[in-house]
């Protein structure tokens, strides 16, 4: 990967070792992005579905396959981004299981039908010992913060991921912790499996459990798009092998609509 994106400004002739420094604290976060390698889906990723490849059907049939390389496509500044926010992870964690606000981290969850597999960051008991509630952690930078703040909402693709933890556990209610990466200002938003939400959370499963049997059945998928700039592409580690190796497929499965999510 040659992009520079840390790189703000070229230096002057005289600086030779600020350009230096730049190269090498690029270089040192390119080398933390995991390398080009074959790969095997075995289950759908909460944290992945409606968001960007995650919406697209023919993305999980070849991820399923296990045939093709998957290669990440971050840069320097996505990989400080990732890192950053694991570490906002860890710390947030720590913090409340010392408090004991917070039971038990990383709690595996599996749903059979569609076949899903994740990681639940917390998990929270009232201190009525009545109520469990699933506890997830997201960083935001400060305009988003602030639309979610204004907008009482998380973003589609966190309400999914946290919907999707509901159901397999069996709680009737979620929290999000998101905090601002600029201030470290922290925002709570409640999330209840009312009829709503229980409704949206199954549409997604029989999207899921349509595109499952499509690689159960071998019928290869349709690209969903014609362009490959389309959006839907931009950061799918599955580029190359969709549009270079693989024909183009007969069954036409729609990405899935996340703009749904906000009725």
């Amino acid at each position: 990967m040659n992009n520079r994106q840390l790189v703000f400004r070229k230096a002057k002739p005289s600086e030779d070792v600020v350009q230096w420094l730049y190269n090498e604290l690029e270089e040192a976060y390119l080398s933390e992005v995991g390398q080009p390698k074959v790969t095997k889906k075995e289950t759908f990723s909460p944290s992945s579905i409606g968001y960007g490849h995650g919406k697209c059907p023919r993305y999980w049939y070849l991820a399923f396959e296990g045939k093709y390389v998957f290669t990440q496509k971050t840069d320097a500044r996505g990989m400080a981004n990732m890192m950053n926010g694991t570490k906002t992870h860890e710390r947030l964690q720590e913090l409340l299981l010392k408090r004991g606000t917070i039971k038990e981290t990383e709690i595996e969850i599996k749903i059979e039908s569609p076949p899903i597999r994740g990681y639940i960051d917390g998990k929270i008991v009232l201190p009525s010992g009545e109520e469990i509630v699933i506890f997830e952690i997201k960083s935001a930078f400060s305009t988003a913060w602030e639309y979610r703040r204004g907008s009482g909402k998380p973003s589609d693709q966190h309400l999914l991921q946290l919907l999707i933890y509901l159901k397999a556990t069996g709680a009737k209610r979620g929290v999000f912790l998101y905090e601002n990466k600029d201030t470290q200002e922290p925002l709570f938003l409640l999330v209840d499996l009312t009829a709503d939400n229980d409704r949206l959370i199954e549409g997604v499963f029989e999207w899921l459990r349509e595109v499952r049997k499509a690689w159960e059945d071998q019928t290869l998928v349709a690209r969903p798009t014609k362009r490959k700039d389309a959006v839907i592409c931009k950061t799918c580690p599955l580029y190359a092998p969709c549009w270079n190796e693989v024909e183009d497929g007969e069954l036409k499965i729609k990405p899935m609509e996340v703009k749904l999510l906000d009725k």
